[in-house]
């Protein structure tokens, strides 16, 4: 085996970085998923008990209108108030990991 010296720097003149050398890229965080109090149907209540899921999820936006914009760390649980109304509610949720890679939106109604 050669000496320290013997080893190319990166940068170094004739040296590339090899594919080995690179980490994988970023991806979303993916298996998204919300559910409305358990899978319920239906709810006289505007509060009810989100339950969300994610891989590699950090972050989440929960969200009563397809954008969002307010993050907050992930938790497999949440609180929420539906929106205002009678009707069918529908519930957004997107996650994102710690490098701000997002993920599709997924939703639920109750």
């Amino acid at each position: 085996m050669g000496s320290p010296k013997d080893v190319p720097r990166l940068g170094a003149p004739g040296w590339t970085l090899g594919a080995d050398f690179l980490p994988p890229p970023p991806t979303a965080p993916s298996d998204g998923a919300v559910e409305i109090n358990g899978g319920a149907t239906y709810s006289s209540a505007a509060i009810v008990t989100l339950s969300l899921s994610a891989s590699g999820a950090t972050e989440m936006c929960v969200s009563n209108a397809a954008t969002c914009s307010a993050w907050e760390p992930y938790a497999s649980t949440r609180t929420w108030k539906l929106g205002t109304g009678a009707g069918v509610a529908t519930v957004y949720a997107s996650f994102r990991n710690d490098l701000g890679e997002k993920s599709a939106a997924v939703t639920d109604s109750i």
